[in-house]
Order: structure tokens, then sequence, then C-alpha cells
């Protein structure tokens, strides 16, 4: 005779209740229309950063925070465009602490802490080689 075993698994929130508040600034002076915009966004703890942008889309007035993503599997979301701003084969959006310290993980499996400011720059593939000088002067 044999038996067959199940499991059960429950989740608990252990955050519950608890608030994260987290400055969310995005900045470009790579090239046409420069901007360095920020906005407090507020949610439960431990949601991952792409969570803070998608609120932070939502409720600003000025839609300076929206944007558009690739969802790769086992990798997370890729930011393909932030307020209207496209990366390229010459410049992305790179997700920083500051005051420019990258962060060693994407916007899917990063989980801020309160009262943490996170910038998204949008940064050249290549700095001071010249391959874009034509698109960083907004040619």
């Amino acid at each position: 005779m044999s038996s067959t075993g199940s499991s059960i698994s429950i989740s608990v929130d252990l955050y519950l209740g608890q608030t994260v508040t987290v400055t969310y600034e995005a900045r470009n002076f790579l090239r046409k229309p420069t901007f360095d915009n920020k906005i407090k966004v507020a949610l439960s703890k431990g949601q991952p950063f792409i969570r803070f942008m998608e609120k932070a889309a939502d409720t600003d007035p000025k839609m300076r925070f929206n944007f558009t993503a690739t969802y790769y599997p086992n990798l997370g979301y890729f930011i393909n465009k932030l307020n209207n701003v496209q990366s390229d084969r010459c410049a992305y959006w790179l997700l920083l602490k500051p005051p420019n310290i990258p962060t060693k993980k994407g916007v899917s499996s990063y989980i801020p802490v309160n009262g943490e400011t996170l910038i998204f720059n949008f940064t050249d593939h290549w700095p001071g080689q010249g391959y874009c000088s034509g698109l960083q002067n907004g040619l």
C-alpha cells in the first residue's frame, strides 16, 4: 500500500499595515526634452519598485512618470520608455541610488525601504565615445 501526501501552502503578510514611502526621481539630462521630475509614492512594505512606478504613473496629474516596459521571463521588466523618452542603441534607463550608484537589482526584484530615494536616469551606453553625439544633442 502506498500513500500519497498533500501539501498546503500558507502565505502570511508579515508587513500587514506597514507602509513604505519612496521618493522616485526620473531624470534625463542626456537629450531633449531634458527633465528632473520627483514624486513621493507610498505602498505597502515588501512591494517591488515596478509597483511604485505604476502608482506614480497612475497618480501624477502631469503624466511625467508614464512608462512602457517589456517583460522577460526569469529576468523581469525592462523599462523601454519613461516620460516619452525611448531607450535605444545609444541610451537606456538605469535605476540608481543617490548620488549615482547603480542598484544590483532591476525594477521587478528591487524592494525599496522606507524613506529611500530611487532615481531612473537616462544613461549613455558609451559615455565620452561620441558614437551617439547627434542623438544626445536632440538631432
